[in-house]
């Protein structure tokens, strides 16, 4: 049985733990009997990619502009089954998709998620997450969705088959490394000067790598220019970035809100061991299964030095195994067990019956369609309305990105 469906969301090209999803799904959807397409919001078609359309979005943009765009897209190369990916754009746009199913990919504990998702009710065949807390939120959620339609996603991690072999701590410099979005929002890098303070106030003998692209990259070079302690690498591609994965001790987040970060995973199945916060995200419980006390209170940069202060001391024997822990947690994301379930998942839901809508009433005037998605953005993140009730009812976050 073959599908055809179409996988929808913001960016496709840019860094991010979801984009290099969607990327291993256009390499490796026609193996597993998906005819898949993409829709991307926010960049334009050149260079043009096979299967990929670009709807040119800008944070100048609106909600009307957007449905517009899509509208002309979805007439050209209809959408089969539907996959909003974090649900982005799903609220304004399914009464244009003209799906025969849809099915929304969670990656991310972003704030309101469970409150947005009861707004959405309806408008889903079926979710795929990719850890179990944001199963359990999407059960809370959406209690009239049927158990067999909510289904555990473990995000694909391609690794080169390269030795990582790491020895004991004691008695030199532990490499801290951090790879992602370099940003404030969500990722939080504004906290790297303060985590410095503390390691170097606690006497830690540490270097922080920082690998990849984003707005406060400039901001952080700056900050630590000609720092001993920190080396700033840009965006690393193939064998320069495993090569710098591969030395590192730990891998570390200082992160407001997570999923589960692919870049975690990847430093992990290498034998790095997770300092991550405990901010109630799919990551929590990779870092607690290798050590409980690597999940560290958030913002807690004394608790995390005390942990590395602790490690430092810990024998061959006792870093060797927690290694082998942190590789081991890896190994249900390795070959070809996302496709699978995706592709198992996906023709299940296919051959079930119809459940969200396919008819909708005249889409009323809502104010929000002709703002600036930056301005409701900026709307979103001030609480306006939160603060305010009846407008709330009618704001779609998702336009909020």
């Amino acid at each position: 049985m073959e599908v055809e469906l179409t996988h929808l969301f913001t960016f496709f090209r840019s860094l991010g733990g979801v984009q290099t999803v969607l990327r291993h799904h256009h390499r490796n959807d026609p193996q597993h009997g998906i005819q898949s397409r993409f829709i991307i919001f926010f960049e334009t078609e050149r260079p043009t990619i096979p299967r990929v359309g670009f709807l040119g979005l800008s944070w100048r943009s609106t909600i009307w502009s957007a449905r517009k765009r899509f509208q002309n897209a979805v007439s050209q190369h209809p959408i089969g089954v539907a996959v909003y990916v974090n649900c982005w754009g799903m609220p304004f746009l399914a009464d244009l998709d003209g799906a025969a199913r849809r099915i929304a990919v969670l990656h991310t504990h972003y704030p309101d998620l469970e409150s947005d998702l009861r707004r959405q009710a309806g408008l889903l065949d079926g979710v795929l997450c990719v850890t179990a807390s944001l199963a359990r939120k999407v059960r809370t959620a959406l209690p009239d969705l049927p158990e067999q339609r909510i289904e555990l996603l473990p995000v694909p991690v391609s690794v080169p088959d390269r030795p990582a072999e790491k020895g004991p701590l004691a008695g030199r410099k532990m490499i801290l490394g951090f790879s992602g979005r370099v940003s404030k929002e969500q990722k939080r890098v504004d906290r790297f000067p303060e985590l410095i303070r503390c390691l170097e106030q606690a006497g830690i003998d540490f270097r922080l790598d920082i690998v990849g692209e984003g707005p406060q990259r400039a901001w952080l070079q700056r900050q630590f220019r000609h720092h001993p302690r920190v080396r700033i690498y840009g965006k690393l591609l193939g064998d320069d970035y495993w090569e710098v994965l591969a030395r590192w001790d730990f891998t570390v987040f200082v992160s407001d809100y997570e999923g589960l970060p692919i870049t975690m995973l990847e430093a992990m199945s290498l034998g790095a061991l997770p300092l991550y916060p405990a901010i109630g995200s799919g990551g929590d419980a990779y870092a607690a299964t290798v050590r409980s006390d690597l999940l560290y209170p958030p913002n807690d940069f004394r608790q995390l030095a005390v942990t590395l202060g602790d490690l430092r001391h810990a024998s061959p024997d006792q870093m060797k195994d927690l290694r082998q822990r942190a590789r081991a947690a890896t190994e249900q994301h390795l070959g070809n067990k996302y496709g699978t379930i995706f592709s198992s998942f996906t023709k299940c839901i296919v051959e079930r019956p119809r459940i969200s809508k396919s008819s909708f009433p005249r889409r009323p005037f809502f104010l929000t369609d002709y703002c600036p998605f930056g301005l409701l953005r900026r709307l979103y993140r001030e609480g306006f309305f939160r603060r305010n009730d009846d407008l709330s009812m009618r704001f779609e976050k998702s336009a909020a990105g």
